[in-house]
């Protein structure tokens, strides 16, 4: 009897067990299926930050072929202007160091050129603009021929009449 009552204590806690760890695979499955959602969803971000990235490193790439063909219609043949090209070759004394000192005037230089142009661009702007401003865009063309007893004249967009 003794047997018994062991064999029915053991079935008791190996369901208990057995129960337990239904409700732990249970709970490991709900876990896995929202670490599966979570990949999805990271996966799908991947590939679209990845897309954007590509378009982006195009877009870049395209930029930068408009830049170059901004900066030679502006320096044009000034190229000392400009840094140096891969295929440039060097002067022998290119090859000389500087001093400190030198080198701190030549940084100074480089520094003023840089503000210079700089400067350059922002008078520029500011003529733009104040030139638009006071000048601005009419499209009223109301402009014509005007006959007079004598002459036919054109009175032209600056009030100035021509025979």
């Amino acid at each position: 009897m003794d047997v018994v009552k062991r064999l029915k204590q053991r079935l008791r806690e190996s369901e208990q067990r057995n129960a337990a760890l239904e409700n732990e695979v249970a709970s490991l499955r709900a876990e896995f299926g929202s670490f599966r959602r979570d990949y999805e969803a990271l996966a799908e971000t991947t590939r679209v930050i990845v897309a954007e990235r590509d378009l982006l490193q195009k877009r870049v790439a395209e930029l930068e072929v408009v830049n170059k063909r901004l900066v030679d219609m502006l320096w044009g043949r000034r190229t000392e202007r400009r840094g140096e090209s891969p295929g440039q070759m060097q002067l022998p004394f290119a090859a000389e160091s500087t001093s400190d000192e030198e080198q701190e005037i030549i940084t100074a230089q480089k520094e003023t050129d840089e503000a210079t142009d700089l400067a350059l661009l922002r008078r520029l702007k500011a003529r733009r603009k104040a030139r638009q401003a006071k000048q601005p865009r009419n499209e009223n063309f109301t402009t014509g021929w005007t006959a007079s007893r004598r002459t036919t004249c054109f009175t032209g967009r600056l009030g100035i009449k021509t025979r």
